[in-house]
């Protein structure tokens, strides 16, 4: 598969990446516009083995370089009916951010409705593997949020 269809075939996955971090559908495309055009510009372009995973990688990137930079545009606050929810979510991100970046990453990818074969394709192993990862990461958490209860 030449690198053209690989992105063509990407770009789905690459917008709605880019839109669970942004929120805002014109700057969700932008990202992954400039994802696609920073990927072509490599010169060793046709060597990638997983065009998929390097462009959300770049995606990502993109997004926090252009966070220090700017403003952030995460968009409105979803609508929380009361104060104990928004405590509930806060504990998640807490607890989501003391995981490594890998435990991160697969559980992140699990969100935006990947499944475990398309998990283990973007990160580039096995089907098995992605499985073995996702239970120690959901013991990780699990461990981190009841911490969070004490």
């Amino acid at each position: 598969m030449d690198i053209g269809e690989a992105l063509v075939n990407a770009y789905p996955k690459m917008l709605r990446f880019s839109k669970s971090w942004v929120r805002d559908t014109a700057q969700a495309e932008d990202f992954a516009m400039q994802a696609c055009e920073k990927i072509l510009s490599r010169p060793d372009v046709n060597e990638l083995q997983n065009v998929e995973a390097y462009a959300i990688t770049v995606i990502k990137n993109l997004i926090k370089d252009y966070a220090k930079k700017e403003k952030p545009i995460y968009g409105d606050p979803p609508d929380l009916p009361d104060e104990t929810q928004i405590g509930a979510v806060l504990d998640i991100r807490d607890a989501l951010s003391r995981l490594s970046e890998g435990c991160q990453k697969i559980l992140e990818l699990f969100g935006l409705g990947n499944s475990y074969e398309e998990i283990g394709n973007t990160l580039g192993v096995p089907l098995g593997t992605v499985q073995s990862r996702m239970s120690r990461c959901r013991t990780q958490f699990k461990a981190e949020w009841d911490q969070d209860d004490e």
